[in-house]
């Protein structure tokens, strides 16, 4: 998978605003999507990156922008999940409860900020616990998954303005443009219509520190099931790190060494053709520090640095002494004239003299 990365700057702001003196708050989740609008040429998703959404939910999503395109109205997606599958133990959270309509279609979204959990249901309070309100269970609720066309950078580009010109005379240093407003704005104007793809996913993120033990578990568990590989990339994890094209196959020892690892691991891309790479996994018993290992290992394809020059002149001088009595015959030509110096530097001064 290729990776590329956009950053939300502060200074990223329409011609005729500026940075409040004192604001270090980003500008929100609509400005977030905003930053990525040189590198969107398509539909695209949008999630929280600390969040898990699980497999299911991803394939909905995918699945809806692949055969949806806009019309007379955007065709924008959601994923729903019950309100029940992403509650936690250790205190309340806040969630977006949808009201969709008979056809699937989102009406609205109705952000609600302290819900808890109550048994198999919920309820929430907006009067700091003097009251509570019941909600179900199977309540459904937004985790922010959505799905939008390339369109939507217009519309979060066009609302933007009006966003800052009442922001910033308001709370200057705190307030910020969210996703779901911009939304709710098409919504309202009729030029958008979400569609709630409903998913039985359990949601799970790490909203209180307590969380963490039973995220873990439960990832964990899903390895232990086989709903996901314990590595992605087989035994070397390293692997994962790395730009290779295609889905990971396999991985196989390479080589006959005798302090390091070396393997062979196979990807295979959309068109089913195989390509090989070479991993070696260094010997943490004999190298102490990799990363000082890693720091020895430079090369240079260009020098301009004349001391270089002069030690890598040395060494190789050095080199050639030691080899002087070799029995060079006893050595087979594999390239005829490949190592014959004599040949080369008279063909450099042939392309010199020719201006080659």
């Amino acid at each position: 998978m290729k990776v590329r990365y956009a950053f939300q700057k502060l200074e990223n702001l329409p011609e005729g605003f500026e940075v409040p003196a004192g604001r270090v708050k980003p500008w929100g989740t609509a400005h977030a999507i905003l930053s990525c609008k040189d590198m969107i040429d398509g539909p695209f998703a949008v999630i929280n990156a600390d969040d898990y959404y699980g497999r299911e939910a991803f394939k909905q999503i995918y699945d809806y922008l692949s055969v949806h395109e806009d019309n007379e109205k955007y065709q924008y997606a959601m994923v729903g999940y019950q309100l029940k599958n992403t509650l936690t133990e250790n205190g309340s959270v806040a969630r977006g409860v949808c009201d969709i309509d008979s056809n699937g279609k989102l009406v609205s979204v109705t952000e609600h900020t302290t819900i808890v959990k109550r048994g198999d249901n919920a309820a929430y309070t907006e009067d700091d616990g003097k009251s509570y309100t019941d909600l179900a269970g199977d309540t459904i609720v937004s985790m922010n998954l959505w799905g939008f066309s390339k369109g939507f950078l217009s519309e979060i580009a066009y609302g933007f303005r009006d966003f800052l010109q009442e922001g910033l005379q308001h709370n200057p240093l705190k307030c910020e443009y969210y996703l779901p407003s911009v939304v709710s704005r098409l919504l309202d104007s009729n030029k958008a219509e979400v569609k709630v793809l409903l998913t039985t996913e359990k949601w799970y993120g790490v909203t209180y520190r307590e969380d963490k033990p039973m995220v873990m578990a439960a990832l964990k568990k899903l390895e232990e099931n086989n709903f996901y590989p314990k590595q992605l990339c087989g035994k070397l994890e390293a692997a994962a790190n790395f730009c290779f094209e295609g889905v990971y196959k396999e991985e196989i020892p390479w080589g006959n060494g005798h302090i390091n690892d070396t393997y062979r691991v196979t990807f295979e891309n959309e068109q089913g053709v195989k390509k090989h790479y070479i991993l070696q996994q260094m010997n943490k018993s004999i190298f102490k520090n990799p990363v000082e290992l890693m720091e020895n290992t430079v090369s240079y394809d260009l020098i301009d640095n004349p001391e270089i020059l002069y030690e890598g002149g040395l060494a190789f001088g050095r080199l050639q002494s030691m080899l002087a009595d070799y029995p060079a015959k006893t050595l087979h030509e594999t390239i005829p004239g490949f190592h014959d110096t004599r040949e080369r530097f008279e063909t450099f001064k042939k392309a010199v003299e020719e201006d080659v």
